[in-house]
């Protein structure tokens, strides 16, 4: 007589080799779900940093006289937490200057970015949501102006 392997090894050795299979599958699965979960933050990350003022309706706010309505600083704060925070200074003739502080929520949406701020600076706590997009390391705030009936673009660069 031959000798034959004993069949409840066999179907131990085969139940174990399952189990390690499905094991090391639902493994591989999970760690593709976790880096692309680390990509889409990580380029969430890219966009954060400090966007400066250099322009208004295409007029460099570098040059020695301020541009309309006394606008000649600005930096705009994206954080990887979503945070968006807006600083713009104005200057008057008589040599006085004010700061509006806005601060808010974004969320990138190709180059669009949909932006929810509050008027810190103000008494009124108003709320709005400017259209902003983002190309590059260009950032482009469109700002209703109630005054003028019109849209100041105010362009920023990451510093």
């Amino acid at each position: 007589m031959r000798y034959q392997p004993n069949i409840f090894i066999r179907s131990f050795q085969r139940r174990v080799m399952m189990k390690s299979v499905k094991y090391l599958a639902v493994l591989t699965v999970s760690l593709l779900i976790l880096s692309s979960c680390n990509i889409i933050e990580e380029r969430s990350l890219l966009n954060r940093g400090h966007y400066l003022l250099v322009s208004v309706n295409g007029q460099n706010v570098e040059a020695s006289e301020p541009y309309a309505n006394g606008l000649f600083r600005g930096v705009i704060t994206l954080q990887g937490s979503r945070d968006f925070d807006r600083r713009v200074f104005y200057k008057f003739q008589d040599g006085s200057t004010i700061e509006e502080h806005h601060s808010g929520t974004y969320r990138k949406k190709g180059v669009e970015l949909d932006v929810q701020i509050r008027n810190k600076t103000s008494r009124d706590a108003y709320t709005w949501s400017p259209r902003v997009t983002l190309e590059g390391d260009t950032l482009t705030f469109y700002n209703p102006c109630v005054f003028c009936r019109g849209t100041f673009i105010e362009v920023y660069v990451r510093s």
